[in-house]
């Protein structure tokens, strides 16, 4: 069995090292994937169905990326790592406190968004995503 040429060895060494570096970046994706995670509370007890999304404040920034609440909890993963100001919309649909007529003499109760405007179509809620870092979030709503 021959050995290869010191040059050419070491040029086999440095390719390998190339290859072996850019496996985590073709297998995730331009830096891995990200997550983006945190509890979502309505007077002070979870929230037990709804939907988070994350906005950029820029164009520039990306597109929305968002996931479901359930029990409290979200967990979003991005395959590729997000930066900079986001507004964030939470909604939730239930029983929005009002009835209608069910055509029959009774009455039905009317679902819909049961989180105040402040929180998805008018939020102001923000918050700052750093890439390469854990970003957890938690939400405290209230009702009223």
């Amino acid at each position: 069995m021959s050995t290869p040429h010191p040059s050419r060895r070491f040029r086999l060494e440095v390719i390998g090292i190339v290859v072996l570096s850019a496996i985590p970046w073709i297998a995730g994706g331009c830096g891995g994937r990200q997550t983006i995670e945190g509890t979502v509370t309505l007077d002070d007890r979870p929230l037990e169905q709804g939907y988070i999304n994350f906005r950029p404040a820029s164009r520039a920034q990306g597109q929305p990326v968002g996931g479901p609440i359930e029990q409290g909890k979200y967990a979003i993963q991005t395959k590729s790592p997000l930066e900079g100001g986001f507004r964030v919309e939470i909604t939730a649909l239930g029983k929005a406190g009002k009835q209608m007529s069910d055509g029959a003499g009774g009455r039905i109760d009317i679902e819909g968004q049961v989180l105040p405007a402040r929180y998805n179509t008018a939020s102001t809620l923000q918050v700052e995503i750093k890439p390469r870092q854990r970003n957890e979030f938690p939400f405290s709503l209230q009702s009223k």
